[in-house]
């Protein structure tokens, strides 16, 4: 997992090999599955789910596109 400074974590979940851009918040309840990636200042509601490998972006965050992930 990588997050990038000043950022704003309250009671979510990330999981493995996620990556948060500079300056997001993620809300409470909150759930960054597997792969997942936020763009730089990205706002993520409370409760909403960001699935494996995929990237977002925006406030409130909107989906970008599915990542490509060798295995």
């Amino acid at each position: 997992m990588t997050i990038h400074p000043n950022c704003v974590l309250t009671s979510c979940v990330i999981d493995e090999s996620v990556v948060v851009g500079a300056r997001s918040v993620i809300m409470e309840g909150a759930r960054l599955e597997k792969g997942s990636m936020l763009a730089p200042g990205t706002v993520v509601p409370p409760g909403r789910l960001i699935p494996t490998n995929t990237l977002w972006a925006g406030n409130p965050c909107t989906f970008v596109k599915e990542l490509n992930v060798a295995e």
